[in-house]
């Protein structure tokens, strides 16, 4: 989502913009064609390489000439090709993680174990991350490399915001699995039901079929068949209605999250979240502000985050609030775009 809001304010804003992409859903992703040239290639595949490899130097090759290149995502040869003929500015660096509902333990980031993976980051002229969590973590791995953060952001039009309403509803968008948490949640929101029986757990997520399984295993298992409303169908992105206006709260407690989209369409939609008090959320929302950060491995912790919030309208109505205007002021996709701006000028420059 992050490349397709950045693609259309960047191809809005005049700028020529290039996709190499082997899938682009242009009925779910439309781009304004005038400025923006798709260039497919073939799928990911090992059988695929050494023709990946002549169709990205073929690509790359006849692309023109450019002041600098945005490479977000770089490790194949599209990537490395752009890099070796341009001034090229990597951005969306995320690293590999192992997350189990006990721990998350990180991974050498994204390419780190192949050789062209850490030549990539000292080919470029510089490296933005989605947060200073995770600038810290590169720099950590990739040597003398000095990274930026530059946060991402939403268009600021497309999650208008609502009165908080006392629905008593807690709402979650995004996957069903260890990473984001929600198993956890469910556990968390029985605690919750305890003390507000009235309460409706929300869940606007898809996973694997066997995740599903166990996720309504789960449900029936804790008593809450009554009280889930599972969307699976619902794309928050794609769609004209802002699911995020039936909730009274999001929450949002992933166990390892780079930066944390969801909470940022929250914050734009005038929602209070509970989301982790570490990692980007924890760069996004301030707590007791625009909502609670909570140990994400603290059931109890995530209950009683949850219990405080919908048990005071006026709160969750101030938070929603403060939550909107932080967003304006440093999450649009406008000011995102004009902070990478910034960066490509200086690389073609430097």
């Amino acid at each position: 989502m992050l490349a397709y809001y950045l693609l259309n304010q960047l191809a809005s804003e005049g700028h020529e913009v290039v996709l190499l992409t082997h899938q682009h859903d242009k009925a779910l992703f439309p781009l304004p064609e005038v400025r923006v040239r798709t260039i497919p290639i073939p799928v990911a595949s090992p059988a695929m390489r050494a023709m990946r490899c002549t169709v990205a130097s073929k690509a790359v090759i006849g692309l023109g000439s450019y002041d600098a290149c945005l490479i977000l995502h770089p490790l194949t040869p599209f990537g490395l090709a752009l890099a070796l003929r341009f001034p090229s500015v990597w951005y969306h660096i995320e690293p590999i993680v192992k997350v189990s509902e006990r721990h998350f333990e990180p991974q050498p980031l994204i390419g780190l174990a192949w050789t062209p993976g850490i030549a990539f980051a000292h080919i470029v002229r510089r490296v933005l991350t989605l947060s200073a969590y995770m600038s810290r973590l590169v720099d950590s791995h990739y040597l003398r490399v000095n990274s930026k953060p530059v946060y991402a952001g939403i268009p600021a039009d497309k999650f208008q915001a609502a009165t908080v309403e006392d629905t008593k509803v807690v709402t979650f968008v995004g996957r069903i699995n260890d990473q984001k948490n929600v198993f956890r949640l469910l556990r968390a929101f029985k605690l919750c039901t305890d003390t507000i029986p009235e309460a409706r757990l929300k869940v606007i997520a898809r996973g694997p079929a066997t995740v599903e399984e166990e996720f309504v295993r789960e449900i029936k298992t804790l008593g809450l068949g009554d009280k889930v409303l599972w969307d699976r169908e619902s794309v928050v992105s794609s769609s004209t209605r802002n699911h995020y206006h039936d909730a009274q709260v999001v929450a949002y407690p992933s166990l390892h999250e780079a930066f944390g989209l969801v909470v940022v369409e929250a914050m734009a939609s005038g929602r209070p979240v509970i989301t982790s008090n570490f990692g980007g959320p924890a760069e996004i929302v301030s707590n007791n502000r625009e909502g609670l950060l909570v140990n994400p491995y603290n059931e109890a912790e995530i209950a009683a985050a949850i219990v405080r919030l919908l048990s005071d309208i006026g709160l969750c109505r101030e938070m929603g609030r403060r939550a909107r205007s932080k967003f304006e002021q440093n999450f649009t996709i406008e000011r995102i775009a004009r902070s990478i701006e910034s960066h490509l000028k200086t690389c073609a420059s430097s």
